[in-house]
C-alpha cells in the first residue's frame, strides 16, 4: 500500500498501513500528516560505500565527500579525490580538517599519527613526522 493509499486509513494497531516502510529505509511511508512521512518511498536504503546518506524525509542524497564538489575550496574534491578532510565516502563534513595530533597534517595523510605537541611545535615533514620519528 503506497503513500497515497494510506491517507485517512491510519489505525492505532499493528495493521496500520501508514506504518509500512515500502523501501526499507527506516522511515515509514506515513499518511501525509504528522512528523514521519517518507517523501521518497521507493528509493530504498542508502549505499554508504557509494557516499549515499538518508535525510529525515527518507530521501537519499550524496555526502559532501562524494558529491564531486569542492565544498571546502581547498582545490581537492572529495574522498576519491584525496581530500584530507574526508575520512570515508559517506563523510558529510568535507570542510572539517581532522588532525588528531595537531601537527598540521590531516589524519588521512599522517604517517606518524602519534606526534607529540613538542614535536609538532618543532616541526614535522609533509607526512606528519618529526625527525625523531623517522627510521
Amino acid at each position: 500500500m503506497g503513500l497515497r493509499a494510506c491517507v485517512g486509513l491510519c489505525r492505532a494497531d499493528d495493521t496500520d498501513p501508514c506504518l509500512i516502510d515500502t523501501d526499507d529505509d527506516g522511515v515509514n511511508d506515513g499518511n501525509g500528516q504528522g512528523s514521519q512521512l517518507d517523501l521518497c518511498p521507493n528509493e530504498g536504503p542508502p549505499n554508504s560505500a557509494a557516499g549515499e546518506l538518508l535525510d529525515g524525509d527518507g530521501c537519499i542524497f550524496l555526502a559532501q565527500c562524494s558529491d564531486t564538489v569542492d565544498n571546502d575550496n581547498d582545490g581537492v574534491t572529495g574522498f576519491s579525490g584525496g581530500d584530507a578532510s574526508c575520512d570515508t565516502a559517506d563523510d558529510d563534513s568535507e570542510d572539517t580538517f581532522d588532525d588528531a595530533d595537531n601537527d598540521g597534517v590531516g589524519d588521512g595523510d599522517d604517517l606518524c599519527p602519534g606526534t607529540t605537541v613538542e614535536q609538532a611545535n618543532e616541526g614535522v615533514d609533509g607526512d606528519g613526522c618529526h625527525v625523531d620519528q623517522l627510521p
